[in-house]
């Protein structure tokens, strides 16, 4: 029996069945009146804060399903930041976090192409390194994906990420929500 004493770092992936409706949401939301970042320096992507109201609404069916696939009987969902991502040729993330808030998740607004960036979580937990070993038993450095096109990925806020360098001419937008979580378990 493998048992996993601090599950922290996970992710959940959804495909909506409302995906148009979703991407809809996403292409069509307002640019908010501030669009100041104090993240993102080491980075190189085009991005606009956006209002989330529309997007919110039609995510409601992929929160749900998440709080099934973690055993959540129901959760308060504030949306405390959103932004639209495009990235250009060269354009990438740097790894980093989104302190403040409880979950993060992006949503794929594009089909996944050869050279086009990709998501990836990174493990950079460097004063505990698993020797050569486990390094080659199990994915311990990093680990990419690439949804599709309305594709939903929710994860803990405090997980590292980052975007690969886009080698493609064609664009590619992605949509980004930090939140807040009020949340009460099936077990209580």
């Amino acid at each position: 029996m493998k048992i996993i004493p601090f599950p922290t770092d996970f992710y959940t992936y959804h495909e909506p069945s409302n995906k148009e409706d979703l991407i809809r949401a996403c292409k069509k939301a307002p640019k908010d009146k501030d669009q100041r970042f104090s993240w993102g320096k080491l980075s190189l992507s085009q991005r606009e804060r956006i209002d989330a109201t529309e997007i919110y609404n039609e995510l409601i069916p992929c929160i749900e399903e998440f709080c099934n696939d973690l055993g959540i009987k129901s959760v308060g969902v504030k949306v405390i930041d959103a932004w639209r991502n495009v990235y250009k040729k060269g354009y990438h993330q740097e790894p980093h976090d989104h302190s403040g808030s409880d979950l993060a998740c992006v949503i794929f607004l594009d089909d996944y192409k050869e050279d086009q960036s990709t998501l990836y979580f990174t493990n950079m937990r460097h004063w505990c390194e698993p020797s050569d070993v486990w390094t080659n038993i199990l994915n311990v450095h990093s680990w990419k994906m690439s949804p599709p096109r309305g594709g939903v990925v929710f994860f803990p806020s405090h997980m590292l990420h980052g975007v690969t360098p886009h080698n493609s001419k064609k664009e590619r937008t992605t949509v980004s929500l930090n939140m807040t979580l009020n949340v009460q378990l099936i077990n209580n």
